[in-house]
């Protein structure tokens, strides 16, 4: 059974990556401009060397810049979560939900 899990894990369909964008440079990012979060978006992922472009809508949208470089958006194309194998991902769920709760102040 883990060795089927394995071989559906290693040709899943789906990809996720993150890439490095300059607001302006060619398009603007942002509700009023060429594409935000939710839009679908093209580009090759960082060290691929076949150049593939792959398409997928923007999940995760930060801003990072600091007195040294430019503003830069870094979106995450594609779901992250996706990569995980089902039992980390439910693992992950029910971690998310005991804090929740206690945060909630159900559990001591």
């Amino acid at each position: 059974m883990m060795a089927l899990r394995k071989g559906f894990h290693d040709t899943r369909a789906w990809f996720s990556h993150e890439i490095t964008v300059r607001d302006g440079a060619p398009y603007v990012i942002g509700e009023g401009g060429h594409w935000f979060i939710g839009d679908r978006i093209g580009a090759t992922a960082p060290g691929d060397d076949t150049y593939t472009i792959r398409v997928d809508r923007v999940r995760e949208l930060t801003l990072a810049w600091d007195r040294d470089q430019f503003p830069e958006w870094r979106p995450v194309i594609g779901d992250p979560t996706g990569n995980k194998d089902r039992g980390q991902r439910t693992l992950d769920m029910v971690s998310d939900l005991v804090a929740g709760v206690h945060e909630l102040g159900v559990l001591a």
